[in-house]
């Protein structure tokens, strides 16, 4: 799947074995431009018959750097639609030098990364069992050598009807 003047992203598509059973497969690629056409084909050989194609009405990526940071952490949340239910999706980056000790708390749960290598991420996608994702506040904090810090990131509200 490509977005003419963006991005390309490729998923595999595993055959059902009947023509009645029908699967859900779920691609993710980030828009980039306004108004850029998106093509869905492969174009070294088959590709799969799609019968219905739905688009995320709205993702929304905020990053924000915190407000004690004791600890070097590229926060960032996205609330996501999948199958018309809301998600929250956290990614963290390591930017220390060391390994970091990284906690993501939401209302929809808490996630724990231990020992998180320089400039690799702690990700987690919370379900929140509903079609509306109320606006809120991610709290990620870390610590490494001594030193911690924590990140409250907001996001904004989603409505995946």
């Amino acid at each position: 799947m490509s977005e003419a003047g963006g991005g390309t992203t490729r998923g595999a598509f595993r055959h059902n074995y009947s023509w009645k059973g029908f699967w859900t497969h779920t691609v993710a690629l980030d828009l980039t431009t306004d108004d850029g056409a998106l093509t869905l084909g492969n174009a070294t050989g088959w590709a799969p018959n799609l019968d219905t194609l739905a688009l995320a009405p709205l993702v929304l990526d905020v990053t924000n750097s915190g407000s004690s940071a004791g600890v070097a952490l590229d926060v960032q949340v996205q609330p996501r639609c999948l199958a018309g239910k809301a998600y929250l999706a956290v990614r963290a980056t390591n930017q220390e030098q060391s390994a970091v000790d990284i906690t993501v708390v939401t209302a929809y749960g808490t996630r724990e990364f231990a020992a998180v290598a320089p400039e690799r991420s702690g990700y987690q996608s919370f379900a929140t069992r509903a079609a509306r994702l109320d606006a809120g506040t991610v709290t990620v904090a870390g610590a490494t050598d001594g030193r911690d810090g924590q990140y409250d990131v907001a996001y904004d509200a989603l409505d995946c009807d």
